[in-house]
């Protein structure tokens, strides 16, 4: 990434900027403090960017991740637009973990004229 190209004037080598996700479900064991966590990893962004150490960790309720499903498939969609990051547990009943964002309805067609 060209330093001229980014608020933070960081320069980069190709593939030395990311963001990476980690569902650590090593602490769930059945009990109340037994909760998962989303590691949230940034390299490459900010000069003070740690590969290995998480930038963010959010706990995840154990409505959505419990000792029962952890090792089942879990879908977690991620959006980052300037520097902004937004994250969403894809399941069928309504997440604790992060607001659903309400559906957007499909905007009218013109007239044909």
């Amino acid at each position: 990434m060209d330093r001229n190209k980014n608020i933070y004037q960081v320069e980069s080598g190709r593939d030395q900027s990311y963001i990476k996700l980690e569902l650590d479900i090593s602490a769930v064991d059945g009990s109340a403090a037994g909760k998962a966590r989303l590691h949230v990893y940034r390299a490459g962004y900010k000069d003070t960017d740690k590969p290995a150490e998480p930038l963010k960790t959010f706990e995840i309720s154990s409505d959505v991740i419990n000792n029962s499903n952890k090792n089942a498939e879990h879908v977690i969609e991620f959006h980052s637009i300037f520097d902004r990051f937004r994250f969403r547990s894809m399941e069928t009943r309504p997440s604790r973990l992060l607001p659903r964002p309400r559906p957007v309805e499909a905007a009218a067609e013109p007239p044909m004229r």
